[in-house]
């Protein structure tokens, strides 16, 4: 069955992940579907349990605790997206 779920996030980030999505064929919805079965698996040290997507986040990002965390995450994705 499925949810609906409400996110907040920057709507500049918004932008740039449904851009990212449209660019890999699928919608912003079914790529944090897939992202969260990925990480919610039982066996999550398996790599043939993770998606590509994961796979390549992976390692990437630390927690993230602080808002200047937050706002440097935000700023690194925006420009890398090259949103305005």
């Amino acid at each position: 069955m499925n949810t609906k779920l409400t996110l907040v996030a920057d709507e500049e980030l918004i932008a740039a992940a449904k851009r990212f999505a449209k660019q890999k064929g699928t919608s912003l919805s079914a790529l944090i579907s897939s992202y969260l079965k990925a990480i919610t698996q039982e066996n999550e040290s398996s790599d043939s349990a993770k998606t590509p997507i994961t796979k390549g986040l992976s390692g990437r990002f630390k927690s993230i605790n602080t808002q200047d965390d937050k706002q440097a995450l935000t700023e690194a994705l925006t420009k890398k997206y090259h949103v305005d």
